[in-house]
């Protein structure tokens, strides 16, 4: 079986996943990534609806506005070829154009590998075409593209202020979000192209100079990694009372009063950078009073453990200082 695909350039992805599942499952896949516009795709197309088994129209907000798509699945219908729709996306099924509401639909909203099998299933279940009619029906027109002829408006001789306010609101509607990336493009070199015509009018100039600061934001805002969230209040702990106990314990030993000391600044610094917002110099001084208590605790082992050497009563006072201090 030999399959064509009607869908819209903005599906262009889904369609190619689409594309690759259902080669797995042995069928013959034809569609026009690979073509450009004008005559010569337009014949290509209807050469390949005409030699195809069967039309695969997959069916989207994007093909309701496609003059190609509604053009493809026409002659198909007038070559007798078996259409078969299928959707790309939940839609209400007052949507769906007249000739597809009346052909049971395939639901492929939700891909998978379960999805794409049933779909190929009832592709198998399509009925043979009939011969092509003698003589053929007519061949339809080259559809027109979105931008239609606005290169060779842009470039006439003279345009009114109506006429260039005109282009610009075409343009801006290929600029918006819901527009792939490549009609985003080309309405942006096109608009480039205006605002250089000398008898641009200031109204008009005015309107392609935010345009195109509204598509540059929007593309600076798409290429911006958004921040990590700052951690939640509730995870920063000022923990007061290790400080307190770290200076204690340092105070009898000169050599680790620092520690202490800085024990008791990080406790501080971590109150004030919570009570103004910042959690995240918060939660750092918090950490480093964590690291200093520790260090003192460590320490003072370490003492605990030499003093023992010389006297084993004074290690055991001092294992109670220590043990009644940390409670």
């Amino acid at each position: 079986m030999e399959l064509f695909v009607s869908y819209a350039r903005p599906d262009r992805p889904q369609v190619n996943t689409l594309v690759e599942r259902l080669r797995q499952a042995g069928i013959g896949v034809w569609l026009d990534s690979d073509l450009v516009g004008g005559q010569p795709w337009w014949d290509k197309i209807l050469g390949q609806l005409r030699s195809c088994d069967a039309v695969l129209a997959a069916v989207s907000r994007a093909t309701l506005n496609s003059q190609a798509c509604r053009f493809e699945r026409e002659y198909a219908a007038r070559l007798g070829k078996p259409v078969l729709p299928m959707t790309l996306e939940s839609m209400p099924a007052g949507l769906f154009p007249q000739d597809i509401a009346r052909i049971q639909v395939i639901d492929y909203s939700q891909p998978s590998d379960a999805a794409a099998f049933k779909l190929a299933g009832a592709i198998f279940a399509l009925p043979r075409p009939a011969p092509l009619p003698s003589p053929l029906p007519a061949s339809p027109p080259v559809p027109q593209t979105r931008f239609g002829d606005l290169n060779d408006r842009i470039s006439a001789p003279s345009l009114s202020l109506e006429e260039q306010l005109g282009i610009i609101g075409v343009l801006e509607g290929a600029l918006g979000p819901t527009s792939d990336q490549e009609d985003r493009q080309t309405a942006a070199e096109m608009l480039s192209e205006l605002a250089k015509r000398p008898d641009l009018y200031q109204q008009a100039a005015r309107k392609i100079e935010a345009l195109q600061a509204q598509a540059g934001g929007r593309a600076r805002s798409r290429q911006r990694t958004p921040p990590p969230p700052p951690p939640p209040t509730g995870a920063v702990k000022i923990r007061r009372g290790m400080a307190i106990t770290s200076a204690i314990l340092t105070v009898p030993i000169f050599i680790l009063a620092p520690i202490g000391i800085a024990a008791v600044v990080y406790s501080n610094k971590a109150k004030t950078s919570l009570a103004v917002g910042d959690t995240g110099a918060a939660l750092k001084a918090s950490s480093r009073v964590l690291i200093a208590f520790w260090i003192t605790i460590a320490l003072w082992m370490i003492f605990i453990i030499v003093a023992e050497a010389s006297n084993s009563g004074s290690s055991t006072s001092g294992v109670s200082m220590l043990s009644n201090v940390v409670r």
